[in-house]
């Protein structure tokens, strides 16, 4: 993939200054773009996720981590977009050192909606080669934006996770289960035992057409596990369905790390608002930590963050597992500034 997006967009695009201080008006939007391929030579990345990554919070946060750094590091100029209005600033810093252009929320829309007005011409180019959207409601949120401002730029779609997928079957495991848990059901949290096959069907037959059409209007299809990617394959044609996993930093090696034989416990890290991190919760909970007898008091560790910002989704796995003698609970560890 990243040798054809070389082969087709080895030339920058856009209006190029002869210095820097001739385009420094970010109002103007063709001098704004401007001073952003003069600065920023190279192929150009938008990438537009939910917020900037929080890497101790999530594992996919760790994995757009990683892959902007990895782009930074193949030569690529990277710039992030975060859909959701709250960002920590600590979380954009270390970002901005590594030569990551991170755009203040709503920034895109702007300049998306700038384009046919008075003061902005539409033959001003987009000022980026490429664009990624990361999440099937921010790829909701953002494509008529992508549509006005960079029609023409190669566009990536990262599933993270097929959601009409994982819906499904959680409304499936629901209603057999006579589970009364909240999950997402068309990007609301529901409880699909009260909303009934039938509207639960109706919303999940519209969530699955909605994604379809995103994969659709896209070049590229993200997906992070083999089943997903054949899927997806035979809908679109393999050319379109690529496998990107989770990506994490090369392990700690040093030599005083702690042996196997020192370590005791289980750890589990994940966003306590994040559905399939709460599945995952339950069935450890549930299958292997079932009988509290075969294992120590508090052997097994929740590390949940966000679980203040969604009770009405948390809340019943958070009582769950503070009734459960084999676990210690960790909450929200990472939701204030330091």
């Amino acid at each position: 993939m990243m040798a054809w997006i070389y082969q087709k967009h080895q030339s920058t695009l856009g209006y190029h200054c002869s210095a820097a201080s001739g385009c420094a008006s970010p109002s103007d939007m063709q001098l704004a773009s401007g001073y952003a391929a003069f600065v920023r030579q190279g192929t150009r990345v938008l990438i537009i996720d939910h917020c900037v990554p929080l890497v101790e919070a999530d594992s996919g946060s760790v994995r757009m981590w990683e892959m902007m750094q990895i782009l930074v590091d193949m030569g690529y100029a990277v710039t992030l977009q975060p859909d959701c209005p709250k960002s920590f600033a600590r979380t954009a810093v270390p970002l901005l050192a590594l030569g990551i252009q991170v755009l203040a929320p709503g920034s895109f829309k702007a300049m998306a909606g700038a384009r046919g007005t008075s003061d902005v011409s539409n033959s001003v180019p987009c000022p980026w080669d490429l664009i990624l959207i990361s999440r099937r409601g921010v790829f909701a949120n953002n494509i008529m934006s992508v549509d006005r401002l960079c029609p023409r730029a190669p566009l990536i779609y990262d599933t993270v996770d097929l959601h009409f997928v994982r819906e499904r079957k959680g409304v499936e495991l629901a209603l057999k289960q006579g589970d009364h848990s909240n999950i997402p059901i068309g990007d609301v949290y529901r409880d699909p035992v009260e909303l009934g096959i039938q509207q639960a069907e109706q919303i999940l037959e519209e969530g699955e057409r909605r994604e379809k059409s995103y994969m659709n209007r896209s070049d590229y299809v993200l997906v992070v596990a083999p089943a997903e990617q054949k899927l997806v394959a035979e809908l679109f044609g393999e050319k379109k369905a690529t496998l990107l996993t989770n990506i994490y930093p090369d392990p700690d090696m040093s030599e005083d790390d702690v042996g196997f034989a020192q370590r005791s416990g289980a750890l589990f890290v994940g966003n306590g608002c994040h559905p399939p991190n709460l599945d995952a919760s339950r069935f450890i909970m549930r299958e292997i930590f079932a009988d509290p007898t075969k294992y120590p008091s508090g052997f097994m560790h929740f590390v949940w963050s966000d679980t203040l910002r969604c009770p009405d989704v948390a809340g019943d796995i958070v009582e769950e597992a503070r009734k459960n003698p084999s676990v210690t609970l960790h909450l929200d560890v990472s939701n204030e500034e330091s």
